[in-house]
């Protein structure tokens, strides 16, 4: 019989996926809502469009008893029932540990090399992959997936789940000094990380200006540090590409860097093609 996810698995990834009930753009550029669901599994996209006849859009709701049915399903019938099919002898907290990889990762992971192991039961060797490495998006190495994967590493080696730990305090600037240094690079550098996080808030709807810092926030300020960093760096199409990722149309100043970038390498690849079309006639 197919493992499935226990209670204490689905409470694992919820607090490390984080419940959201408007619909954001994540750092990745892809439209999320609640326990970072998208469109992408195949369960919630039904789910979605038979409820509201339309794709997801950002600002869409959801509740919160919704969130916790949806992420059980998709887990039981479609990223844990990958793992079961993949890795049949695996314990009731490995299967967890596994499933919430998958989740996050997508059920190509199994295929990865932190999974070969597994198949073998080598465990402890399947942890150590794990830890080093499947944290970054953006080509960038991101804090909360680093945590993500050493948490996953002690759950599938000790069955530990972490829940009795205290949550972290998403408004204190302590606690997110990475956060605090983002904010400020954007201009948000007051010596009062909440208000200044609310005030980025306000300024960036459809997020909620409630100076939490929440995986929406987060993907949002992420996402403006990519166009800001493809501007200054004049990043060609990367600027146009990293603009166009971030959701609400093109910023004009890294389109018109991009496209001048662009302009002088294509004119580049022109007079190249002369020169060489010249040398073989």
């Amino acid at each position: 019989m197919a493992n499935r996810l226990s209670s204490r698995g689905a409470r694992f990834i919820a607090r490390h996926e984080g419940i959201v009930t408007t619909a954001y753009r994540c750092s990745a550029g892809v439209m999320t809502i609640g326990c970072g669901f998208t469109e992408r599994s195949r369960i919630f996209k039904s789910w979605w469009r038979a409820k509201h006849g339309r794709p997801l859009r950002l600002g869409d709701k959801i509740n919160r008893g919704d969130c916790h049915m949806l992420l059980k399903k998709m887990c039981d019938e479609e990223y844990g029932a990958a793992v079961s099919r993949t890795l049949p002898k695996l314990r009731g907290y490995e299967h967890d540990a596994c499933t919430s990889v998958t989740f996050n990762l997508g059920t190509g992971a199994l295929k990865w090399r932190w999974a070969q192991p597994l198949k073998s039961g080598g465990i402890k060797q399947a942890a150590q992959i794990l830890r080093g490495g499947y944290n970054r998006a953006g080509g960038r190495v991101l804090p909360g997936l680093t945590a993500r994967r050493e948490s996953e590493a002690r759950l599938l080696v000790s069955g530990d789940y972490g829940l009795d730990a205290p949550a972290p305090l998403p408004a204190k600037a302590p606690a997110f000094p990475t956060a605090k240094k983002q904010l400020a690079a954007l201009g948000y550098g007051g010596a009062h990380f909440a208000r200044e996080l609310k005030r980025f808030q306000k300024d960036h709807p459809p997020l909620v200006a409630d100076g939490q810092w929440g995986p929406a926030s987060a993907a949002a300020v992420q996402r403006k540090l990519e166009r800001k960093r493809a501007a200054q760096s004049g990043g060609g199409l990367a600027a146009i590409g990293a603009a166009a990722v971030g959701g609400g149309g093109l910023d004009p100043a890294s389109l018109a860097i991009g496209l001048a970038s662009a302009g002088v390498l294509f004119g580049l690849y022109q007079f190249r093609g002369k020169v060489l079309k010249r040398r073989r006639t």
